[in-house]
C-alpha cells in the first residue's frame, strides 16, 4: 500500500510500510500540541513540519494496483 501525506495541497510519498492509522494519530497529537515533527519520505529525504503553519493536511492511501496504473 502506498501512503501519501498531503500538506497544503503538496503530496509527499512516505516509505513503504508506513501505517496510515498511526500517522493520523501522530499528526493529531502534533497539531494539538503545535509541535514541529520530523518525517522521512520515500525518496530518502527528511522533512521538518511546523504544524502551526499548516492550513490543510490529508493522509491518502492507495493499493499497489492503483500505484501501477500511475506508472
Amino acid at each position: 500500500m502506498r501512503v501519501e501525506l498531503v500538506i497544503d495541497g503538496q503530496p509527499y510519498e512516505l516509505p513503504a510500510g508506513a501505517d496510515p492509522a498511526e500517522l493520523r494519530r501522530r499528526i493529531g497529537q502534533a497539531v494539538f500540541r503545535c509541535e514541529v515533527e520530523q518525517l522521512h519520505l520515500a525518496d530518502g529525504r527528511t522533512m521538518l513540519i511546523n504544524w502551526r503553519s499548516v492550513r490543510s493536511v490529508e493522509v491518502r492511501t492507495r493499493g499497489d494496483a492503483d500505484h501501477a496504473a500511475d506508472a
